[in-house]
């Protein structure tokens, strides 16, 4: 009986916090809302789960008031923590629904962050030559955008790609790189 009250109890619990957190959601500005969701992409305290659940109403909200900067960056998180997961198929299906509307949007960062999760995404399904031009195309951005950060992120999946598919000697060249942009932004 008791264990019954504790489950009640915690399922009560479980909704109200559920229930705050959307209604929060709700309350912020398209700003407050850009913010939230670069610290909830830094924050590496939250599973990647619970960061897709925070991020589904965002998403619902974003659409509904067209805020397509909101929407992009919250799509786009949730791709990167769905690849993480290894949840492949829903990044792929994500990943092809948002690509026409980032590329429209025409966000350089968003659209790096979108190839690199495209890349890893393509990278478990095996060698491909759509594999290579995204590679090719990641490389290609890491010579022109200014985010040192990205760079790094870039040359960190450039690696593991090329380690992957068995091509040591590239891989270890571009894991050298993202170290060295690592470095510098710490």
């Amino acid at each position: 009986m008791k264990h019954y009250i504790r489950l009640v109890l915690i399922g009560i619990f479980t909704v109200v916090i559920s229930a705050y957190s959307q209604a929060q959601v709700i309350e912020r500005s398209e700003q407050e809302t850009l913010i939230y969701l670069s610290d909830l992409g830094d924050d590496k305290q939250t599973s990647p789960m619970d960061t897709i659940q925070t991020l589904d109403p965002i998403i619902s909200q974003s659409k509904q008031r067209g805020w397509r900067k909101v929407y992009l960056e919250a799509i786009t998180l949730k791709i990167e923590k769905l690849v993480n997961l290894e949840r492949i198929s829903e990044a792929q299906e994500q990943l092809g629904e948002v690509i026409p509307v980032a590329q429209e949007f025409d966000n350089a960062v968003i659209l790096v962050r979108l190839a690199i999760a495209e890349l890893n995404v393509l990278e478990r399904q095996g060698y491909s030559e759509e594999l290579n031009n995204k590679y090719r195309f990641l490389l290609t951005q890491a010579e022109t955008i200014q985010n040192e950060d990205l760079i790094g992120q870039i040359y960190l999946a450039a690696g593991r790609m090329k380690s992957r598919v068995g091509d040591y000697t590239e891989a270890l060249v571009s894991l050298r790189k993202s170290l060295q942009y690592c470095r510098k932004i710490k």
